[in-house]
């Protein structure tokens, strides 16, 4: 009796241990399951701790974000997003769990919500983003480039794809998925949204697409674009190219009613050669004003290194009959500077019969001298 009692006392004992083991084993998942539940519904006094308390998981919180970012009772993706994206950076781009995240979104790509897809798209970019090495993982670049190819489908992920497009062109082999990321920029230039043509503009300044002439000329228009950040973006991606923009076509910037759109049109021009004289005077003959305009006769008096010439050509074909008439007198009383031709067309053709008139004036005066 008393070793029958004694194997029950062993058995209860081993099956308590094997519980407790069990319980042990099952304790990541329910961890996770609990700090994911309660990030998912943190606000913004407490998201802070559980986005920290689910990043230090790492990959056993992975399955429980996807999870949750396939629920359309998901009213915080932001939440989960901020932790992928806290994982996703802690890791290498050659490391299996990296890779292995990137292969389960694009797996379960099509069953997120709207913004859950959004939120997922954010881990392929923050891993190719801190790629040390010029070309990613050959597996990493696949389904990174198929995530950008559904992405792309979806308009309301465009902003999104962008961002992901400009990090698989950067560490992709040279022409892969080139062709995509072209159109992709080229279709988002003039999207209602200024977030994605900033995107866009972006994408444009990325890889090979920097170089390429014929796309650059696409964000030109957006110069003129209604939002200061829309024209930031297209000044850092057109300032150097001369070969698509000339110097004057930028002038108008330096009067922009952003000022950081002003300092980055001074940066651009100065870059392409200007010198602070050259810079003032571009200043003064792009000034909206006609009586700012006409002061750059008075630096041109006192600038001797200067080109006076080419500046009273510009000068004379001004949209103020007032700056034309100007420059009228200031060639005439120069002949060396070879403006003859110049006036000769402004007397039979300027729009301003008193232009015109004066131009003829000069002319014949210059004839009985």
């Amino acid at each position: 009796m008393q070793g029958f009692m004694g194997r029950k006392r062993i058995l209860a004992l081993v099956l308590v241990a094997a519980i407790g083991g069990m319980v042990w084993w099952q304790r990541m998942p329910i961890v996770a399951w609990h700090y994911v539940n309660q990030l998912a519904s943190a606000d913004q006094t407490n998201r802070d701790v559980w986005v920290e308390r689910v990043v230090a998981l790492e990959e056993a919180a992975v399955p429980q974000i996807l999870t949750h970012l396939e629920s359309a009772h998901n009213e915080r993706p932001e939440n989960l997003e901020m932790a992928l994206m806290e994982i996703a950076r802690g890791w290498q781009p050659d490391e299996p769990r990296a890779q292995g995240l990137v292969a389960e979104i694009r797996a379960r790509f099509s069953k997120f919500t709207q913004a859950g897809k959004n939120s997922a798209l954010q881990a392929p970019i923050a891993l190719l983003a801190k790629s040390h090495d010029k070309i990613a993982p050959a597996t990493l670049l696949r389904d990174a480039g198929d995530l950008l190819a559904a992405a792309c489908q979806e308009p309301e992920l465009r902003a999104g794809a962008l961002a992901l497009a400009g990090v698989v062109l950067e560490r992709a082999p040279e022409g892969q998925w080139q062709d995509l990321c072209h159109s992709l920029a080229l279709e988002s230039f003039p999207d209602k949204d200024k977030v994605t043509r900033v995107a866009a503009v972006h994408l444009a300044m990325r890889g090979p697409l920097r170089l390429d002439a014929e796309l650059l000329k696409n964000v030109v228009p957006l110069l003129r674009d209604s939002a200061p950040e829309v024209r930031r973006a297209a000044l850092l991606a057109l300032g150097s190219a001369q070969n698509v923009i000339g110097d004057d076509d930028l002038l108008p910037l330096l009067h922009d009613p952003d000022a950081q759109v002003q300092q980055l049109c001074e940066v651009s021009l100065r870059s392409r050669g200007l010198q602070e004289e050259h810079l003032e005077c571009a200043r003064l003959i792009s000034d909206p004003s006609p009586t700012a305009r006409l002061q750059l006769l008075q630096r041109l008096r006192h600038a001797p290194d200067l080109d006076v010439g080419v500046w009273l050509r510009r000068l004379s074909q001004d949209s103020s009959s007032a700056v034309r008439a100007a420059a009228v007198r200031a060639a005439a009383q120069q002949a060396q500077l070879g403006l003859r031709d110049r006036l000769v067309e402004m007397s039979q053709q300027d729009p301003s019969p008193t232009v015109r008139q004066l131009a003829g004036h000069y002319l014949q005066k210059t004839r009985t001298e």
